[in-house]
C-alpha cells in the first residue's frame, strides 16, 4: 500500500487551521506556526481567576454574520462549535469638535439631543442615506471605479470626515487618512455583503459560544497531524520531488501567512509569485483588554458595541473600544472591554497584543486577480488578503487552496 502523501501548512491563522482541517483527508499534515499558538487573530483571553475564572474574552476575532460567512459557519458546524447572537452596533465620538452618534436606533443616532435641529446633522444624515441607496445602484448597475475620495466628491465634508472616514478606519484597522486612497469598489462592496447599505433587514450577528478560542480546541481534538509550535519557517525550497521545509521533505506545501512573509519564505519567487504578493503591506494595531470605562463617551446614549473615538490627532490609527459584554453577552457583573491602539494608558489592564492587517489601495487590489494563479504544482497560498481582509475571507482561501491540491470541501 502506497504511504500517504505530506503536506506542510505554513501559517496556524484560521487560513492555515482551515487548511490542515481539509487536507488532513488525503496528506498527512504538519502544520507550523511561528507563534507559541494557534489561532493568530483567534485569540481568546481566559480569566484565570475570582468570580469569572475561566470566561473567555475573545481581543482578536469577534464576531461573524449569518449571511456572508457561509464556510466559515460550515466549519463551526462541522466541528460541532456552537455560535450565539451578538449585539452589533457602533458609536461615534470626535474630541475635536464634540460630535458624536450611536448606531443602534434613532434615539441613539440623536443621541446628542442639539443634532436634532441641527441643519448640518440633518444634512449628514440625509448623505448616510443617499449613500446607502446610491451606492447599491451602482453595484447593480456594473460596479464603480477609481479611489474611494473620487467616489465621494458628492458628499458633504462633514459625512466624510464623521461617518465614512471612521466607519473604514474601524473596520480596516486603518488610518483615517489612508481611507480615501481605498478601491471605492472594494469598499463598497464590502458595505454591501456585510449589510451596512441597508436600512431595514441587516444580517443577524454571532460570535462563538464560550469564546472563539472554542474552534481551535475542537479542531485540535480531531486533526490526524502534527502541529509544530514556536517552529519559525525561514525558507521554502522547491526540489525535484517535491519541497524542502526547515530541513524536512513534504510532498505540497500550503503558505498561509501574509502576503509578505509568504513572499519572503520562498527561496526563488518566480515572477508572478513577486507581483501577486510583493504588492502587500501590512500595518500592527495594538489591542489591550482592561477593564477602564473612561474610554466610552461620557453621554451613554452613545456608547455601542463598537465605540470609536476620534483622538485630537485624527489622523492617526483608529482608537476603538469594543465592549465584550455586549458583544459576547458576557454573564458577569464585571466590564470587559477590548481597545484598539489606546491613545492614553489605561487602568486595570488584563493583556495586549499586537495584530497585523492588510491595507488596500489599488496596487493590493490590482494583485488580488493574480492571487488564484499562484496555486499550482503542488504551492497553494491562502490568507485573509485573498478578499476583504477578514475571517469568511480567510476561509473561502483556504478551501481554494485545499481544493487545488486535490481534497474539495
Amino acid at each position: 500500500m502506497d504511504s500517504q502523501p505530506t503536506c506542510a501548512v505554513v501559517g496556524a491563522g484560521v487560513a492555515g487551521v482551515v487548511a490542515a482541517y481539509l487536507l488532513q483527508k488525503r496528506y498527512q499534515v504538519d502544520l507550523w506556526e511561528s507563534a507559541g499558538r494557534l489561532g493568530g487573530h483567534t485569540n481568546t483571553f481566559e480569566v484565570a481567576d475570582g468570580p469569572d475564572a475561566g470566561l473567555g474574552v475573545d481581543t482578536g476575532f469577534i464576531v461573524f454574520n449569518g449571511e456572508t460567512y457561509p464556510l466559515f459557519q460550515r466549519f463551526l458546524e462541522e466541528l460541532k462549535v456552537p455560535k450565539q447572537l451578538s449585539d452589533m452596533s457602533y458609536g461615534y465620538f470626535c474630541e475635536q469638535t464634540g460630535w458624536g452618534y450611536g448606531g443602534h436606533d434613532l434615539n441613539t443616532f440623536f443621541g446628542q439631543r442639539d443634532k436634532i435641529f441641527n441643519p448640518d446633522f440633518l444634512r449628514f444624515a440625509l448623505d448616510v442615506a443617499r449613500f446607502n441607496l446610491t451606492s447599491l445602484g451602482r453595484l447593480k448597475r456594473g460596479g464603480i471605479q477609481g479611489s474611494l475620495g473620487e467616489y465621494l466628491r458628492p458628499y458633504s465634508r462633514t459625512f466624510v470626515r464623521h461617518y465614512i472616514l471612521p466607519l473604514g478606519s474601524s473596520i480596516w484597522s486603518a488610518p483615517l487618512e489612508r481611507i480615501l486612497d481605498f478601491p471605492a469598489q472594494t469598499f463598497v462592496r464590502f458595505f454591501a455583503n456585510h449589510g451596512l447599505l441597508r436600512v431595514l433587514r441587516r444580517p443577524d450577528w454571532y460570535t462563538v459560544s464560550g469564546g472563539s478560542h472554542r474552534y481551535l480546541k475542537a479542531f485540535l481534538q480531531g486533526f490526524s497531524g502534527q502541529v509544530r509550535l514556536n517552529s519559525p519557517v525561514r525558507q521554502v525550497r522547491r526540489t525535484g520531488q517535491g519541497f524542502e521545509v526547515e530541513g524536512r521533505h513534504y510532498d505540497a506545501v500550503v503558505l498561509a501567512t501574509h502576503a509578505d512573509v509568504a513572499l519572503s519564505q520562498l527561496a526563488e519567487p518566480t515572477a508572478l509569485q513577486k507581483q501577486a504578493l510583493g504588492r502587500w503591506r501590512y500595518l500592527a494595531n495594538r489591542a489591550v483588554l482592561h477593564q477602564d470605562v473612561r474610554v466610552l463617551p461620557s453621554n451613554s446614549r452613545l456608547h455601542a458595541s463598537w465605540n470609536y473615538r476620534r483622538a485630537q490627532g485624527s489622523e492617526r490609527l483608529p482608537t476603538l473600544t469594543y465592549d465584550m459584554n455586549r458583544l459576547q453577552k458576557l454573564k458577569t457583573d464585571q466590564r470587559y472591554l477590548v481597545t484598539l491602539n489606546p491613545q492614553n494608558e489605561l487602568n486595570r489592564m488584563l493583556g495586549e497584543w499586537t495584530y497585523h492587517h492588510p491595507q488596500f489601495d489599488g496596487s493590493s487590489e490590482a494583485s488580488q486577480a493574480l492571487l488564484p494563479q499562484l496555486n499550482e504544482d503542488n504551492l497553494a497560498f491562502c490568507g485573509s488578503y485573498h478578499r476583504f481582509g477578514f475571517h469568511e475571507d480567510a476561509v473561502m482561501s483556504a478551501a481554494a487552496a485545499a481544493a487545488s491540491l486535490g481534497c474539495v470541501w
